[in-house]
């Protein structure tokens, strides 16, 4: 998340109060010096300068720019891989987004800061964001909103909540395939089968070069019997990744519902020897070997 260092209010008051605005510029080369300071180790003086600036921030009671330093110098923590001392900061500069109104950044801080609530208390606080911002009609907002509430929706295996605002998102504009990527496996996880079918399409006629989403694609074309559009699937995703495990059992499950005995045992066999004691392989082997017989 790109978050601006000025204020466009202390830029205007600069022709008024010129001492004012440059102390507001000298408070947000701190706040970036601190990040820089951080970065090649110097913890003491980062947090030396990142406590200046913000000291002069509340100073003026300019709380956009006492979050927007949190947020940058906790996504500069979180960049090295010290989660921990990041979340408390991210934490802090979402309460101050959210007290200024502007909860779409407040919602994308919380996810980067991780949870402290359960998986259900964050979907809720997301969705009443998401309300709100409805409410105020900021679509551009709404959509950044919206597609973390998919997300969280997904995580907590909400189907039907993943397909609903992820419609809502299509409604607004959005075209991506993660998003039509999700759909798709919400439906299928509640049998809608040919729905999921038509949102991998979509996915894949937006992220072609995707693998996964093409052998899960060709999963769902074999449940509906579309052997020759599975095969299509599977053949454009062995270009792709030859070697990936899934590519061995989705070819196995497509000479399986095909009745081809001798390819569903070889590649059963590639998918076993790609992936030892896969069940989902052993069982397709086990019924070609019968079959043979």
């Amino acid at each position: 998340m790109a978050l601006r260092e000025d204020d466009l209010g202390a830029q205007a008051a600069l022709a008024i109060y010129p001492d004012i605005g440059a102390r507001l510029g000298e408070a947000n080369v701190q706040a970036a010096l601190a990040r820089i300071e951080m970065l090649e180790g110097n913890d003491p003086r980062a947090m030396t300068l990142l406590g200046r600036a913000i000291d002069f921030y509340q100073s003026v009671n300019d709380r956009y720019s006492i979050a927007a330093a949190l947020a940058n110098f906790g996504l500069t923590l979180r960049g090295q891989g010290r989660q921990e001392e990041a979340a408390p900061l991210l934490r802090q500069a979402a309460d101050l987004f959210e007290q200024i109104d502007l909860p779409q950044y407040a919602v994308q801080l919380r996810g980067a800061a991780g949870p402290t609530l359960s998986l259900a208390e964050q979907v809720q606080r997301i969705e009443a964001a998401v309300t709100e911002l409805r409410q105020r009609g900021e679509s551009a907002q709404l959509r950044e909103a919206l597609a973390v509430l998919t997300s969280a929706r997904f995580d907590a295996e909400n189907w039907r909540g993943v397909i609903e605002s992820a419609q809502e998102l299509f409604e607004l504009g959005a075209e991506d395939g993660r998003l039509w990527a999700m759909t798709a496996d919400a439906q299928a996880r509640l049998d809608n089968e040919e729905a999921a079918a038509a949102a991998y399409a979509k996915a894949v006629a937006l992220d072609a070069t995707n693998a996964m989403l093409r052998r899960n694609y060709a999963n769902i074309l074999i449940a509906l019997n579309r052997l020759g559009a599975a095969a299509e699937e599977l053949e454009a995703a062995a270009r792709l990744e030859p070697d990936a495990p899934y590519l061995a059992l989705r070819y196995a499950e497509l000479a399986k519902a095909g009745g081809n005995w001798g390819e569903a045992m070889r590649w059963a066999a590639a998918a076993l020897r790609r992936q030892p004691g896969w069940d989902e392989a052993q069982t397709i082997l086990t019924w070609a070997s019968e079959a043979e017989t």
